[in-house]
């Protein structure tokens, strides 16, 4: 069962979002760009930061700009670097407004490890998230990246969605 006693705030002030999160989490950044969401067990997920202006170059069959900004940037996390897993886009994302307005893309990828060469492994992974942190002249994404690039587990996904809808913006 994951802590859903929300009482500790992270703010980036740079990009003007805030996220509430339990005791049991911790928060750690790395840059601008990038911060890291730890639990007792260790690294949960990575938030990132976006630009919806940078090109795009998306294996998706979406012209929505929230979708392939947001799902093309979890593939250059996702793949392994010495080639050892491959991810591409599933099937399976979907579109919502979170109750302060913004709007998000959840979505899953498709995951093949390879071991000497063979093929070994196919699986779906996530749940990644996109919220669209647009405010004024900064056209932003923040991406919640799953850490390990694990199946989804009723718990993580009750975890996840805990830190997507704590996600404000600051005014």
């Amino acid at each position: 069962m994951a802590d859903t006693t929300l009482s500790r705030q992270y703010v980036d002030s740079l990009h003007n979002f805030r996220l509430t999160f339990p005791e049991s989490i911790s928060i750690h950044v790395l840059n601008s760009l990038e911060t890291n969401i730890s639990s007792r067990q260790g690294l949960l997920c990575r938030l990132s930061i976006l630009s919806l202006d940078d090109p795009v170059y998306t294996l998706m069959p979406t012209d929505d700009p929230l979708a392939r900004t947001a799902i093309d940037g979890s593939l250059y996390f996702a793949d392994g670097p010495d080639g050892g897993e491959e991810c591409r886009p599933s099937d399976h994302f979907s579109f919502g407004t979170l109750n302060n307005g913004l709007r998000f893309v959840k979505f899953y990828l498709n995951r093949t490890d390879y071991y000497t060469h063979q093929k070994t492994t196919h699986r779906i992974v996530g749940p990644f998230f996109g919220i669209d942190i647009t405010r004024g002249k900064g056209k932003y994404v923040l991406l919640i990246v799953d850490a390990w690039h694990t199946p989804s587990t009723a718990q993580k996904e009750e975890v996840f969605w805990d830190i997507v809808r704590s996600i404000s913006l600051v005014k």
